[in-house]
């Protein structure tokens, strides 16, 4: 082996992270997955940014950005203060 290079040769490379975009989007469908199912219920409270937050290992800004596409989808309606609620015709 030369010096310098990997202890595990050159194959041997850390696989690339998602993007941003990426881990939003998979958010963005496993909520919507489970709302489509009938896990989260029409007007039913959908898990805080903070849950969101633990359950996926993702930063608040990337919750919030989960958030935002389902709200922009029509799938949930936020309450400033109150809460994420499945929107009544999702």
């Amino acid at each position: 082996m030369n010096a310098g290079s990997p202890a595990c040769g050159s194959g041997c490379a850390t696989p690339p992270r998602p993007t941003a975009y990426a881990v939003v989007a998979a958010g963005r469908n496993v909520i919507a997955e489970r709302i489509e199912s009938g896990e989260y219920l029409p007007g039913g409270r959908i898990p805080s940014v903070v849950r969101l937050q633990a359950k996926f290992g993702i930063a608040s800004a990337t919750a919030l950005k989960v958030y935002e596409a389902l709200r922009t989808d029509g799938l949930i309606c936020v309450r400033p203060r109150g809460g994420s609620f499945v929107e009544a015709q999702a």
